[in-house]
Protein backbone atom coordinates (compact mmCIF):
# COMPACT_ATOMS: atom_id res chain seq x y z
CA UNK A 1 0.00 0.00 0.00
CA UNK A 2 1.15 3.36 -0.89
CA UNK A 3 1.20 5.77 2.02
CA UNK A 4 0.61 9.24 1.39
CA UNK A 5 1.87 12.05 3.66
CA UNK A 6 -0.88 14.52 4.04
CA UNK A 7 0.16 18.17 4.59
CA UNK A 8 -3.27 19.66 3.85
CA UNK A 9 -6.65 19.97 5.46
CA UNK A 10 -10.06 18.53 4.71
CA UNK A 11 -11.37 22.28 4.32
CA UNK A 12 -8.70 23.13 1.42
CA UNK A 13 -9.28 22.84 -2.15
CA UNK A 14 -6.37 20.96 -3.81
CA UNK A 15 -5.39 20.44 -7.51
CA UNK A 16 -3.26 17.50 -8.87
CA UNK A 17 -1.29 18.17 -11.47
CA UNK A 18 -1.42 15.05 -14.05
CA UNK A 19 0.86 13.98 -16.57
CA UNK A 20 -0.83 10.84 -17.42
CA UNK A 21 2.57 8.76 -16.21
CA UNK A 22 2.46 6.13 -13.75
CA UNK A 23 3.59 7.98 -10.56
CA UNK A 24 0.50 10.71 -11.30
CA UNK A 25 -2.08 8.40 -11.90
CA UNK A 26 -1.56 6.46 -9.16
CA UNK A 27 -1.91 9.17 -7.20
CA UNK A 28 -4.77 10.29 -8.41
CA UNK A 29 -6.22 6.92 -7.86
CA UNK A 30 -4.87 7.27 -4.37
CA UNK A 31 -6.63 10.78 -3.78
CA UNK A 32 -10.39 9.68 -5.32
CA UNK A 33 -10.32 6.49 -2.77
CA UNK A 34 -8.21 6.15 0.19
CA UNK A 35 -7.52 9.77 0.52
CA UNK A 36 -11.13 10.96 -0.80
CA UNK A 37 -11.40 12.90 2.49
CA UNK A 38 -8.73 14.48 2.79
CA UNK A 39 -9.44 17.39 0.99
CA UNK A 40 -12.41 19.31 0.21
CA UNK A 41 -12.29 19.99 -3.38
CA UNK A 42 -9.98 17.79 -5.97
CA UNK A 43 -8.83 19.79 -9.56
CA UNK A 44 -6.89 18.09 -12.26
CA UNK A 45 -4.46 20.18 -14.01
CA UNK A 46 -3.01 18.92 -17.29
CA UNK A 47 -0.46 20.33 -19.78
CA UNK A 48 -0.25 19.32 -23.21
CA UNK A 49 3.47 19.74 -23.75
CA UNK A 50 2.58 19.39 -27.36
CA UNK A 51 6.11 17.57 -28.34
CA UNK A 52 4.64 14.01 -29.05
CA UNK A 53 1.55 13.21 -31.53
CA UNK A 54 0.56 10.75 -29.14
CA UNK A 55 -0.13 14.03 -25.88
CA UNK A 56 -3.10 15.14 -28.13
CA UNK A 57 -5.27 11.97 -27.84
CA UNK A 58 -3.27 11.01 -24.44
CA UNK A 59 -4.84 14.47 -23.22
CA UNK A 60 -8.57 13.93 -24.68
CA UNK A 61 -8.78 10.53 -22.60
CA UNK A 62 -7.67 11.77 -19.16
CA UNK A 63 -10.48 14.39 -19.76
CA UNK A 64 -13.16 12.33 -20.58
CA UNK A 65 -11.92 10.24 -17.42
CA UNK A 66 -11.31 12.78 -14.62
CA UNK A 67 -14.94 14.10 -15.81
CA UNK A 68 -16.70 11.08 -15.79
CA UNK A 69 -14.91 10.50 -12.13
CA UNK A 70 -16.57 14.01 -11.28
CA UNK A 71 -13.72 16.37 -11.00
CA UNK A 72 -12.28 19.59 -13.22
CA UNK A 73 -10.01 19.14 -15.70
CA UNK A 74 -8.13 21.92 -16.41
CA UNK A 75 -5.46 22.00 -19.73
CA UNK A 76 -3.23 23.77 -21.57
CA UNK A 77 -1.16 23.05 -24.68
CA UNK A 78 2.16 24.64 -24.81
CA UNK A 79 3.85 26.40 -27.94
CA UNK A 80 7.60 25.63 -27.76
CA UNK A 81 9.51 26.25 -31.20
CA UNK A 82 12.42 24.09 -29.79
CA UNK A 83 11.30 22.07 -26.59
CA UNK A 84 13.58 21.64 -23.82
CA UNK A 85 12.72 20.55 -20.27
CA UNK A 86 13.75 23.83 -18.91
CA UNK A 87 11.22 25.59 -21.17
CA UNK A 88 8.69 23.15 -20.61
CA UNK A 89 9.04 23.21 -16.74
CA UNK A 90 8.94 27.09 -16.74
CA UNK A 91 5.14 27.32 -18.50
CA UNK A 92 3.94 24.18 -16.84
CA UNK A 93 4.09 25.88 -13.44
CA UNK A 94 3.19 29.59 -14.99
CA UNK A 95 0.00 27.62 -15.82
CA UNK A 96 -0.41 26.29 -12.27
CA UNK A 97 -0.25 29.24 -10.74
CA UNK A 98 -2.35 30.75 -12.60
CA UNK A 99 -5.22 28.38 -12.11
CA UNK A 100 -4.51 27.81 -8.72
CA UNK A 101 -5.11 31.91 -8.70
CA UNK A 102 -8.47 31.72 -10.54
CA UNK A 103 -9.92 28.81 -8.73
CA UNK A 104 -8.42 29.96 -5.02
CA UNK A 105 -6.97 26.10 -4.82
CA UNK A 106 -4.92 26.48 -1.56
CA UNK A 107 -2.28 23.47 -2.73
CA UNK A 108 -1.30 21.78 -6.43
CA UNK A 109 0.45 18.25 -5.50
CA UNK A 110 2.97 16.64 -7.90
CA UNK A 111 3.81 13.13 -7.82
CA UNK A 112 7.51 13.31 -7.25
CA UNK A 113 8.71 10.31 -5.58
CA UNK A 114 12.09 9.02 -3.98
CA UNK A 115 13.94 7.79 -7.04
CA UNK A 116 13.03 11.60 -8.23
CA UNK A 117 14.93 13.21 -5.29
CA UNK A 118 17.64 10.48 -5.88
CA UNK A 119 17.60 11.79 -9.58
CA UNK A 120 17.69 15.36 -8.46
CA UNK A 121 20.20 15.38 -5.77
CA UNK A 122 22.76 13.30 -8.38
CA UNK A 123 21.63 16.02 -11.04
CA UNK A 124 22.78 19.08 -8.64
CA UNK A 125 25.65 17.76 -7.96
CA UNK A 126 27.12 16.56 -10.89
CA UNK A 127 25.69 20.52 -12.29
CA UNK A 128 27.02 22.29 -9.55
CA UNK A 129 23.55 23.84 -8.42
CA UNK A 130 24.07 22.68 -5.32
CA UNK A 131 24.72 26.05 -3.74
CA UNK A 132 21.71 26.63 -1.91
CA UNK A 133 20.69 23.00 -1.14
CA UNK A 134 19.84 19.54 -3.17
CA UNK A 135 17.13 17.57 -3.79
CA UNK A 136 13.33 18.05 -3.83
CA UNK A 137 11.46 19.90 -1.16
CA UNK A 138 8.32 17.96 -0.05
CA UNK A 139 6.75 21.65 0.58
CA UNK A 140 7.91 24.55 -1.87
CA UNK A 141 5.52 27.69 -1.86
CA UNK A 142 2.09 26.04 -2.64
CA UNK A 143 3.42 22.37 -4.33
CA UNK A 144 2.77 19.51 -2.09
CA UNK A 145 4.93 16.21 -2.78
CA UNK A 146 3.09 13.57 -0.94
CA UNK A 147 4.70 10.56 -2.37
CA UNK A 148 8.57 11.93 -1.90
CA UNK A 149 8.71 8.91 0.79
CA UNK A 150 7.46 6.22 -1.82
CA UNK A 151 9.91 4.53 -4.18
CA UNK A 152 8.86 4.33 -8.03
CA UNK A 153 8.78 0.10 -7.24
CA UNK A 154 5.84 0.64 -4.28
CA UNK A 155 4.33 2.83 -7.13
CA UNK A 156 4.67 0.03 -9.60
CA UNK A 157 3.16 -2.74 -7.29
CA UNK A 158 0.15 -0.09 -6.86
CA UNK A 159 -0.30 0.24 -10.20
CA UNK A 160 -0.66 -3.13 -10.86
CA UNK A 161 -2.63 -4.74 -8.04
CA UNK A 162 -5.20 -1.74 -8.75
CA UNK A 163 -5.02 -2.07 -12.33
CA UNK A 164 -4.08 1.39 -12.74
CA UNK A 165 -3.98 2.46 -16.23
CA UNK A 166 -1.36 5.00 -17.32
CA UNK A 167 0.62 6.12 -20.90
CA UNK A 168 4.08 5.64 -21.57
CA UNK A 169 6.12 8.43 -22.44
CA UNK A 170 9.22 7.01 -24.92
CA UNK A 171 10.96 9.90 -24.31
CA UNK A 172 11.68 8.97 -20.71
CA UNK A 173 13.63 5.79 -22.46
CA UNK A 174 16.42 7.25 -24.17
CA UNK A 175 19.00 9.10 -22.62
CA UNK A 176 18.84 12.50 -24.72
CA UNK A 177 17.92 14.53 -21.68
CA UNK A 178 20.49 14.53 -18.79
CA UNK A 179 18.39 13.28 -15.57
CA UNK A 180 17.39 9.97 -18.42
CA UNK A 181 20.94 9.55 -18.75
CA UNK A 182 21.35 9.74 -14.37
CA UNK A 183 18.18 7.82 -14.12
CA UNK A 184 19.04 5.06 -16.34
CA UNK A 185 23.50 5.10 -15.90
CA UNK A 186 23.87 5.79 -13.01
CA UNK A 187 20.48 5.08 -10.34
CA UNK A 188 20.04 1.70 -11.82
CA UNK A 189 23.39 0.56 -11.07
CA UNK A 190 23.90 1.90 -7.66
CA UNK A 191 20.67 0.14 -6.93
CA UNK A 192 21.80 -3.27 -7.89
CA UNK A 193 25.04 -2.99 -6.66
CA UNK A 194 25.06 -4.48 -2.81
CA UNK A 195 27.66 -2.23 -1.29
CA UNK A 196 25.91 1.02 -2.39
CA UNK A 197 22.63 2.55 -1.32
CA UNK A 198 20.53 4.89 -2.59
CA UNK A 199 19.10 5.88 0.91
CA UNK A 200 22.28 7.14 1.75
CA UNK A 201 21.68 10.05 -0.80
CA UNK A 202 18.62 11.01 1.36
CA UNK A 203 20.75 11.14 4.56
CA UNK A 204 23.20 13.31 3.13
CA UNK A 205 20.14 15.79 1.52
CA UNK A 206 19.30 15.93 5.19
CA UNK A 207 22.80 16.81 6.66
CA UNK A 208 24.04 18.84 3.55
CA UNK A 209 20.53 21.30 3.66
CA UNK A 210 20.80 21.42 7.48
CA UNK A 211 24.56 22.49 6.83
CA UNK A 212 23.74 25.21 4.02
CA UNK A 213 20.77 26.76 6.45
CA UNK A 214 23.90 27.80 9.00
CA UNK A 215 25.75 29.21 6.43
CA UNK A 216 23.01 31.24 5.04
CA UNK A 217 22.52 32.33 8.65
CA UNK A 218 25.78 32.77 9.17
CA UNK A 219 25.47 35.04 5.93
CA UNK A 220 22.08 36.95 6.51
CA UNK A 221 24.00 37.85 10.00
CA UNK A 222 26.59 39.62 8.25
CA UNK A 223 24.67 41.59 5.81
CA UNK A 224 22.59 43.04 8.71
CA UNK A 225 25.88 45.55 9.20
CA UNK A 226 27.66 47.87 7.07
CA UNK A 227 29.18 46.10 4.39
CA UNK A 228 33.14 46.31 5.56
CA UNK A 229 36.09 44.87 3.07
CA UNK A 230 38.55 44.18 5.55
CA UNK A 231 35.90 41.69 7.69
CA UNK A 232 34.63 39.95 4.77
CA UNK A 233 37.87 39.34 3.30
CA UNK A 234 38.26 37.58 6.83
CA UNK A 235 35.50 35.22 6.50
CA UNK A 236 36.08 31.31 5.25
CA UNK A 237 35.88 31.13 1.69
CA UNK A 238 32.66 29.40 1.34
CA UNK A 239 30.78 31.98 3.63
CA UNK A 240 32.56 34.48 1.09
CA UNK A 241 30.34 32.76 -1.22
CA UNK A 242 26.63 32.68 0.41
CA UNK A 243 27.30 36.23 1.66
CA UNK A 244 27.80 37.84 -1.51
CA UNK A 245 24.94 34.92 -3.47
CA UNK A 246 21.96 36.13 -0.96
CA UNK A 247 23.07 39.84 -1.05
CA UNK A 248 23.59 40.03 -5.00
CA UNK A 249 21.74 36.88 -6.11
CA UNK A 250 24.30 36.22 -9.27
CA UNK A 251 26.08 33.39 -10.71
CA UNK A 252 28.89 31.29 -9.04
CA UNK A 253 31.18 32.02 -11.57
CA UNK A 254 30.65 36.19 -10.98
CA UNK A 255 30.64 35.60 -7.02
CA UNK A 256 33.94 33.75 -7.37
CA UNK A 257 35.43 37.16 -9.63
CA UNK A 258 34.20 39.13 -6.85
CA UNK A 259 35.71 37.50 -4.17
CA UNK A 260 39.21 37.91 -5.99
CA UNK A 261 38.99 41.68 -6.82
CA UNK A 262 37.83 41.89 -3.18
CA UNK A 263 40.90 40.09 -1.94
CA UNK A 264 43.44 42.05 -4.28
CA UNK A 265 45.27 45.47 -4.39
CA UNK A 266 42.75 47.43 -6.13
CA UNK A 267 41.57 50.28 -3.61
CA UNK A 268 37.99 51.15 -5.85
CA UNK A 269 36.11 49.16 -8.53
CA UNK A 270 33.30 48.62 -10.05
CA UNK A 271 31.18 45.51 -11.16
CA UNK A 272 27.84 45.78 -13.47
CA UNK A 273 24.85 44.10 -11.17
CA UNK A 274 21.81 43.93 -14.09
CA UNK A 275 21.07 47.46 -13.69
CA UNK A 276 22.87 48.53 -10.96
CA UNK A 277 26.39 48.27 -10.01
CA UNK A 278 28.58 46.80 -7.13
CA UNK A 279 30.64 49.60 -5.58
CA UNK A 280 33.82 48.81 -4.21
CA UNK A 281 35.76 52.00 -2.41
CA UNK A 282 38.55 51.33 -0.17
CA UNK A 283 37.03 49.45 2.60
CA UNK A 284 32.91 50.16 1.83
CA UNK A 285 31.44 47.87 -0.54
CA UNK A 286 27.63 49.02 -1.58
CA UNK A 287 24.92 48.98 -4.69
CA UNK A 288 24.47 51.91 -6.55
CA UNK A 289 21.48 52.40 -8.27
CA UNK A 290 22.18 53.87 -11.84
CA UNK A 291 20.75 57.70 -12.08
CA UNK A 292 22.02 61.21 -13.61
CA UNK A 293 23.76 63.40 -11.57
CA UNK A 294 23.92 67.50 -12.29
CA UNK A 295 27.34 68.43 -14.17
CA UNK A 296 26.78 72.34 -14.09
CA UNK A 297 25.31 74.54 -11.85
CA UNK A 298 25.63 78.89 -11.80
CA UNK A 299 25.33 81.12 -8.46
CA UNK A 300 24.82 84.24 -8.99
CA UNK A 301 23.37 85.66 -5.76
CA UNK A 302 23.86 84.67 -1.89
CA UNK A 303 21.06 82.08 -0.88
CA UNK A 304 21.60 77.84 -0.58
CA UNK A 305 22.02 76.05 -3.69
CA UNK A 306 21.62 71.95 -4.05
CA UNK A 307 24.07 70.18 -6.57
CA UNK A 308 24.14 66.50 -6.44
CA UNK A 309 23.28 65.55 -2.83
CA UNK A 310 25.20 68.48 -1.45
CA UNK A 311 24.00 72.12 -0.09
CA UNK A 312 25.98 74.71 -0.94
CA UNK A 313 25.01 78.12 1.48
CA UNK A 314 26.45 81.25 -0.14
CA UNK A 315 27.11 84.95 1.16
CA UNK A 316 28.81 87.80 -0.04
CA UNK A 317 30.10 86.06 -3.13
CA UNK A 318 28.89 85.89 -7.14
CA UNK A 319 29.62 84.68 -9.98
CA UNK A 320 30.40 81.43 -9.23
CA UNK A 321 30.34 78.33 -11.02
CA UNK A 322 29.53 74.78 -9.95
CA UNK A 323 30.69 71.94 -11.31
CA UNK A 324 31.77 68.06 -11.31
CA UNK A 325 35.14 66.73 -11.58
CA UNK A 326 38.02 67.41 -14.67
CA UNK A 327 41.15 65.92 -15.46
CA UNK A 328 43.88 68.13 -14.85
CA UNK A 329 42.06 70.51 -11.78
CA UNK A 330 43.86 71.83 -8.85
CA UNK A 331 43.65 73.92 -5.69
CA UNK A 332 45.80 76.48 -3.78
CA UNK A 333 46.92 75.38 -0.32
CA UNK A 334 47.93 78.35 1.90
CA UNK A 335 51.82 78.43 2.43
CA UNK A 336 52.36 75.07 0.13
CA UNK A 337 51.42 75.94 -3.30
CA UNK A 338 49.11 74.04 -5.91
CA UNK A 339 48.10 70.26 -5.89
CA UNK A 340 45.79 68.45 -7.95
CA UNK A 341 42.36 67.28 -6.99
CA UNK A 342 42.68 64.24 -7.95
CA UNK A 343 45.51 63.53 -5.54
CA UNK A 344 43.78 65.64 -2.73
CA UNK A 345 40.59 62.66 -3.34
CA UNK A 346 43.19 59.62 -2.93
CA UNK A 347 44.57 61.49 0.11
CA UNK A 348 40.82 61.66 1.44
CA UNK A 349 40.26 58.42 0.20
CA UNK A 350 37.17 59.46 -1.60
CA UNK A 351 35.07 56.97 -3.80
CA UNK A 352 34.89 57.02 -7.40
CA UNK A 353 31.16 57.47 -7.08
CA UNK A 354 31.45 60.98 -4.99
CA UNK A 355 34.43 62.31 -7.46
CA UNK A 356 31.80 61.99 -10.15
CA UNK A 357 29.19 63.51 -7.97
CA UNK A 358 31.36 65.99 -5.73
CA UNK A 359 31.02 69.87 -6.44
CA UNK A 360 33.74 71.80 -7.48
CA UNK A 361 33.24 75.82 -6.65
CA UNK A 362 34.74 77.59 -9.69
CA UNK A 363 34.94 81.64 -9.17
CA UNK A 364 34.64 84.43 -11.91
CA UNK A 365 38.69 83.90 -12.25
CA UNK A 366 38.68 80.22 -12.92
CA UNK A 367 40.19 79.33 -9.54
CA UNK A 368 38.44 76.57 -7.60
CA UNK A 369 38.03 77.64 -4.23
CA UNK A 370 35.93 74.59 -2.91
CA UNK A 371 36.06 71.00 -3.64
CA UNK A 372 33.01 69.43 -1.46
CA UNK A 373 33.45 68.56 1.99
CA UNK A 374 37.73 68.86 2.11
CA UNK A 375 38.46 72.18 0.43
CA UNK A 376 37.74 75.72 0.74
CA UNK A 377 39.53 78.18 0.54
CA UNK A 378 37.31 80.96 1.62
CA UNK A 379 37.64 79.44 5.23
CA UNK A 380 41.27 78.75 5.41
CA UNK A 381 41.71 82.87 4.19
CA UNK A 382 39.14 84.56 5.87
CA UNK A 383 38.06 82.58 9.13
CA UNK A 384 36.89 85.52 10.85
CA UNK A 385 35.16 87.26 7.67
CA UNK A 386 31.35 86.79 8.74
CA UNK A 387 30.71 88.91 4.90
CA UNK A 388 32.19 85.81 2.96
CA UNK A 389 30.74 82.70 3.46
CA UNK A 390 30.87 79.36 1.14
CA UNK A 391 29.51 76.28 3.29
CA UNK A 392 29.13 72.79 1.43
CA UNK A 393 27.83 70.16 2.99
CA UNK A 394 26.47 66.73 2.05
CA UNK A 395 22.76 66.02 2.30
CA UNK A 396 21.38 63.08 5.00
CA UNK A 397 17.99 62.11 3.26
CA UNK A 398 17.90 59.65 6.01
CA UNK A 399 18.04 61.72 9.18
Amino acid sequence: MVKLNVSWKPSDDIALALSGGIDSMVLYNLLKTTYKDTYRKLYIFHVNHGARIESFDEEKALKKRVERDGFKFLSTTLNIEKFSQQKGRLLRYEFFFQEMRNNNIQYCLTAHHKDDDFESIIFELLTSRYLHGVGIKEIYKRFVRPMLNVRLKEIETYAHNYNVTYFLDQTNETNDYTRNYIRHEILTHVDSHEALHLESLTAFKEDYNALVALAKSEAKAFLKRPFKRSQFNQCRHILKVYILSIWLNVSRTYIEEIIRRLDSNESQFELPIGHKMFVCSYDDCYIREDKTYKTYLTIDSTGTYEFNGYKISVKGLTGLTVRTFQNGDRVKLKDVGTKKVSRLFIDKKISNDKRKTMPIIVDENGRIIAVGEIYNIIKLLNKDNREVNLNIEEINYDA
